[in-house]
């Protein structure tokens, strides 16, 4: 195996664990209630601060990926997820279970920016796209093992094994990357140029800033990737495995089943959304404004159904085909890019993907809404709550899609061409 593809590997291999943490609370929320004594509102800021320290880091990551190359930080950052992992796992109170998911929010803003870096100095410009298709697939293994796998540990172990295991993981995957992966190839290292010094970082970020952050279709692609790609996260990632099983009944196991087929399809979606956008329709905005309409309507079903919850074949429609729709997401990033100068690409899309803020936000928007209309029923220590609870907190669902079908008309269409400021 060439030496670059040792590096891609064992650099992507950290963003299996980044997007198995985004989506395993969901899995163990009612774990944690009866564990915490707390309820929906505190377990959607556990899960949350994940997300928030991930969008404040993704600008400083990506100069320090610049400065001292992707193999120290991704190093780092794989060391504090396996520490965030240990701490969260044997939690004795929830002030430490938070502790522990600040530190994995830290560690986990480092595999996606650190990989890129590293695909753009070991591939080839014709490689690049298909290498980043294929982080997106690598990162849909962690989805799937924080779904029906975890599901399946967590009824035979507990909810704390198998953290305990991810945190054991991380700690080797950052072995893995010290010893293997490396910033650049041998021949290019002493070259002048092949590295970006602190001043010039620091310079760069100066005169690049006002230009992507000016930019107003800078801040409509954040908005769609916060809201589409926010709604998908806060619903598989938290609310969507209690929600099955508390309104429908489902078993555990089952509800993950329904988490599982639903990343996948949304991966799939992503996919021949973007092949579409590239191939066919040679524009970015129709897939975007279809796919929100879809989902401003599937969630509109969901909540408004006359006469209670939508009836279980029905509902598990909905919900696929809305998590589905939010795969167009992907093109707002891509629009970012083409409305910005090809030097500020990277600025650009940091920027925009802070848009992951959203899932933190509606997480805990979501929370605190059902826990408005929770009518005191408790089981096992766990508290539960009725569709029209569950119902109450979607509401940030459907004003999160609203919000990106608006986004998505007020986006200038780029046509699939960069456009260079002058």
């Amino acid at each position: 195996m060439s030496t670059r593809w040792i590096v891609w590997i064992v650099l992507s291999s950290s963003y299996i664990v980044s997007f198995f943490h985004r989506i395993a609370p969901g899995v163990v929320a009612d774990f944690l209630m009866s564990e915490f004594v707390v309820g929906a509102g505190a377990i959607a800021g556990l899960a949350s601060v994940y997300f928030y320290v991930y969008m404040a880091l993704q600008i400083p990551i990506g100069i320090a990926a610049d400065v001292i190359g992707p193999r120290r930080v991704a190093t780092i950052g794989s060391l504090l997820i396996g520490i965030g992992a240990l701490v969260f796992a044997i939690a004795p109170a929830y002030n430490i279970a938070f502790l522990g998911r600040f530190l994995i929010g830290m560690g986990v803003a480092t595999p996606f920016v650190c990989t890129m870096k590293a695909q753009a100095v070991w591939f080839r410009s014709n490689e690049f796209a298909t290498m980043s298709g294929l982080l997106a697939v690598v990162g849909t293994l962690g989805t799937i093992i924080a779904t029906t796998p975890l599901a399946a540990a967590v009824q035979a172990w507990g909810w704390r094994q198998p953290f305990m295991i991810s945190a054991g993981a991380s700690l080797l995957i950052a072995g893995l990357i010290w010893w293997f992966a490396a910033d650049k190839p041998r021949e290019t290292e002493g070259e002048p140029g092949a590295g970006v010094g602190f001043r010039e970082a620091l310079c760069t970020v100066r005169r690049l800033v006002p230009i992507v952050w000016g930019c107003g279709q800078t801040w409509l692609g954040f908005l769609v990737h916060f809201s589409l790609f926010g709604s998908y996260v806060a619903f598989v990632g938290l609310w969507g495995v209690p929600y099955l099983m508390q309104v429908y009944g489902w078993e555990r196991i089952k509800a993950a089943n329904a988490m599982l087929v639903v990343s996948i399809l949304y991966t799939i979606g992503a996919f021949l959304v973007g092949a579409l956008s590239d191939r066919w329709l040679q524009r970015r905005k129709p897939p975007m404004v279809f796919c929100s309409v879809i989902s401003v309507v599937m969630w509109g079903l969901i909540i408004f159904w006359p006469g209670g919850p939508v009836p279980e074949t029905l509902a598990l429609i909905f919900l696929t085909t809305t998590c589905i729709a939010a795969s167009a997401n992907i093109l707002s990033l891509t629009v970012v890019k083409e409305s910005n100068p090809s030097e500020a690409a990277g600025l650009a899309i940091a920027t925009a993907n802070g848009g992951i803020l959203g899932a933190g936000v509606i997480q805990s928007v979501t929370g605190y809404l059902m826990e408005t209309r929770w009518d005191g029923a408790i089981s096992e220590g766990v508290r539960l709550y009725s569709a029209g609870a569950f119902h109450h907190g979607f509401l940030v669902f459907l004003v999160a899609n609203v919000v990106a079908l608006v986004a998505t008309i007020l986006l200038r269409e780029t046509h699939c061409r960069d456009y260079s400021a002058v």
